[in-house]
């Protein structure tokens, strides 16, 4: 079995089946019949702290965007999706640039606003769940398409991250499009992964030192679940943990002290031209290595299932691992 982890191990659990689903998984962690695979760093690390066992990364890579960043709407700025700040900020972004706009020539659209219309315009409606505009929709816009070669049109785009990893984040990375970001990351990546509702830890002390993290390297310190938006978050937790988002752990990433600092990183086009160049060739190395890394998950998994169709001849494997299936010693085989 292929597992690939992106939410909270105990994501729609009732409290009563907690212990059960935790003993189950610990079994499938450890079963040499499966493969478990985190999403992000930060996954991985979760699972770590919560069952002892470390367990490999493989990121999306959004491919399925098709697209190529191309700044044909050089003058405006994409604004990603509302997220922890509940659209403040990102609307905020609007208002010092109106008061600025005597230096400041950019200006910035709304994700959500080009949805919206792209949606009107893809089915012909004059309004999406009652609303006639995207600000008199309330809640998320979801459509069935996404425009990323639109998307990917824009200058640059600014990202407040609302979780540890978001494949929104992963989509506009793939298109090579300059990404900025705020530097106080932890103040952002509040969300289902970091939720305190979703912590639970299946091992105790004794086991541990015993021997289900032999050789497997120190577990994390801190709990990862310190924040959500029903409580105050806890701090140093937050500052640990958000170095393992994808926010901090993929490169050429531009990150922005304040509205003044991202207006000046955002009319600098040698930076973000310089980061696009950078992020074309990261991605171009990501592919060819995810690659070969699934490919050898696939093998794994092949091998997995040939063991359990033919557990006799696994055994005499095991037992005899120098023995070619004619019978013979792989010496002798090859002398």
């Amino acid at each position: 079995m292929l597992l690939y982890v992106g939410l909270p191990v105990m994501w729609d659990l009732h409290d009563s089946d907690r212990d059960g689903w935790a003993t189950d998984f610990a079994d499938i962690l450890t079963s040499q019949r499966n493969v478990v695979i985190a999403i992000s760093v930060f996954v991985a690390r979760q699972v770590h702290w919560q069952f002892g066992v470390r367990i490999p990364t493989l990121r999306p890579l959004g491919l399925h965007a098709l697209a190529m960043h191309v700044p044909l709407r050089n003058s405006s700025v994409l604004v990603s999706r509302f997220g922890t700040s509940g659209g403040f900020s990102e609307c905020m972004f609007d208002k010092f640039a109106e008061v600025n706009r005597h230096w400041f020539p950019l200006h910035f659209i709304q994700m959500e606003a080009i949805l919206f219309e792209e949606h009107l315009a893809f089915t012909g409606d004059d309004e999406l769940e009652n609303a006639k505009t995207w600000q008199e929709h309330t809640s998320e816009i979801k459509v069935p398409h996404m425009p990323y070669n639109k998307l990917a049109s824009h200058r640059a785009v600014v990202c407040m991250p609302y979780d540890t990893s978001i494949f929104l984040f992963n989509e506009f990375y793939s298109t090579n499009m300059p990404v900025l970001v705020p530097r106080d990351l932890w103040r952002w990546l509040i969300g289902p992964v970091t939720s305190p509702m979703m912590e639970y830890r299946h091992w105790t002390a004794e086991a541990l030192e015993s021997d289900v993290s032999v050789g497997l390297g120190p577990i994390p310190g801190s709990s990862p679940f310190y924040a959500s938006v029903h409580r105050p978050m806890a701090v140093e937790q937050a500052l640990e943990w958000s170095v393992y988002s994808d926010w901090a752990m993929l490169p050429h990433l531009i990150y922005f002290d304040g509205v003044p600092d991202l207006f000046l990183k955002l009319l600098d086009t040698d930076i973000l031209h310089a980061a696009s160049i950078k992020m074309k060739v990261f991605n171009d190395e990501e592919l060819v290595l995810a690659v070969e890394n699934w490919r050898k998950v696939a093998n794994r998994l092949v091998y997995a299932a040939q063991e359990a169709a033919y557990p006799e001849a696994a055994r005499q494997r095991m037992a005899h691992p120098n023995t070619t299936p004619s019978g013979k010693q792989g010496a002798q085989r090859a002398a």
